[in-house]
């Protein structure tokens, strides 16, 4: 179906959160793709009539300069010059596709860069991107840009240009310190080295960074950990954010070579997030939902504070709800709660967007009922406790976690304890336990 065709149709940023991967699990399996599409029209149309509402948009960079045998993202690795110059421009088609549904100049208060690494891109290509999206859309001087960087990869030139386009949080993939754990998966940076990059992201301009570890991996420990966390806490990020390994060696080759022999057990992992607690709590940083530690003078925390806290496919964030719209290999978009995925296949979404064709190859479309499940996993994120709906309020399903003391069950509510927060993913996973698994190419991104 050709970007031209929508309007006649009818009369849609480890920073994706376990718990809504979750949820997502909980859609549809995917229809013949001209329904498919179809759906993403009309959602598309019916946000063209609302010209007042602001936008997010999630763009996908689906490139690393190496692959980490522990990350489950489909990456393209060490890709030339011409492989990202023609990413780009038909990144910019695409978006000049969905502009000419939803008409120009419509503000975007949110635009991230994420789903690989951000400064594998070159300055040039970086201000393509960001140029082809201010060429039909508005990016007031509140918009938050934010981009996903790999720390080894990144110097002066590159920093000042990202601030230079207007780009205020990066987050720096770091996982550990450990050098046993880093050999074991196959990464290498030293605390050093993170410490130089933060100096030279503050000294750019960028005003919030964010640290990205990782619980669950091979050969850590205890000890190993809370000196990994010392090391963070010398470096002063204004976020750290915690994701939980997940072994899949059937579905990620590169995890075929992780040996699983050296990797913590459920209780060890679920210590290792109690550590992450007590040694960031201890230094001042206010833990947010399953995985996320601030400084009680972030934005996030403030609006935690003030119950405007939001938690979406683009994780936390301090501003209203948007629809966020999402560009490139894999990416989703989330109209109204309707969620649309891409084409994951890199040849295929620059063949359907070089034809002038639509890249959604499939479309969730919820129920009530799934709706009120993704509204209560958002409460349960942002404020530990939820509404329970109709369809969750068996006392059977939640028996377990009541007896080993992680939530509270009450009259149609559910509030997770002290002693839950660490499985809380686990809490809002319950929310999908009896969902169907996405199927196709497209469900595959993250």
């Amino acid at each position: 179906m050709a970007w031209g065709l929508h309007r006649s149709s009818a009369a849609r940023p480890q920073a994706v959160g376990a718990a809504l991967r979750a949820w997502l699990a909980a859609a549809v399996a995917p229809g013949p793709l001209a329904a498919e599409q179809g759906r993403h029209a009309q959602a598309l149309v019916a946000l063209a009539g609302r010209t007042e509402e602001a936008l997010s948009v999630d763009v996908a960079l689906p490139f690393c300069a190496s692959h980490c045998l522990c990350c489950e993202r489909q990456v393209h690795v060490a890709q030339p010059a011409a492989v990202l110059d023609a990413y780009v421009a038909d990144l910019v088609e695409e978006m000049a596709g969905l502009a000419r549904v939803l008409g120009p100049g419509r503000e975007v208060l949110r635009l991230h860069l994420g789903g690989g690494t951000a400064n594998e891109l070159s300055e040039a290509q970086l201000s393509q991107v960001v140029d082809g999206i201010e060429r039909h859309c508005r990016l007031p001087a509140e918009a938050l840009l934010s981009a996903d960087c790999d720390p080894r990869r990144i110097g002066w030139v590159q920093l000042h240009a990202l601030r230079g386009l207007g780009f205020r949080e990066l987050t720096f993939g770091v996982l550990d310190l450990d050098a046993a754990v880093q050999a074991a998966i196959g990464r290498s940076h030293t605390p050093q080295l993170l410490g130089d990059v933060c100096d030279m992201a503050r000294e750019s301009g960028i005003g919030c960074i964010e640290l990205r570890l990782m619980v669950g991996l091979p050969r850590q420990s205890a000890e190993g950990w809370r000196r990994t966390l010392r090391q963070v806490l010398a470096l002063a990020p204004d976020r750290i954010s915690i994701g939980r390994y997940h072994h899949q060696p059937a579905l990620v080759a590169g995890q075929r070579d992780i040996d699983e022999g050296e990797l913590p057990d459920a209780a060890q992992t679920r210590a290792l997030v109690c550590v992450t607690a007590e040694v960031l709590g201890e230094a001042g940083y206010r833990w947010l939902g399953a995985d996320h530690f601030v400084l009680e003078s972030d934005e996030l925390a403030q609006a935690a504070e003030a119950g405007r806290l939001r938690f979406g496919l683009g994780g936390y964030s301090a501003l209203p709800p948007l629809p966020q719209l999402g560009l490139g290999v894999g990416a989703v978009s989330d109209i109204d709660g309707r969620l649309f995925w891409n084409e994951a296949a890199l040849a295929l979404w620059h063949e359907r967007v070089r034809a002038g064709e639509s890249p959604v190859v499939h479309a969730a479309v919820p129920d009530a009922a799934a709706l009120k499940r993704r509204a209560a996993v958002e409460q349960l994120l942002c404020k530990l406790h939820c509404a329970l709906p109709a369809d969750m309020a068996d006392a059977a399903r939640w028996a377990p976690l009541v007896a080993e003391g992680a939530v509270e069950l009450g009259e149609q509510t559910l509030k997770v304890t002290e002693t839950g927060r660490a499985v809380l993913a686990e809490v809002c996973a319950r929310f999908a336990a009896d969902a169907r698994p996405l199927k196709g190419s497209s469900a595959s991104r993250r």
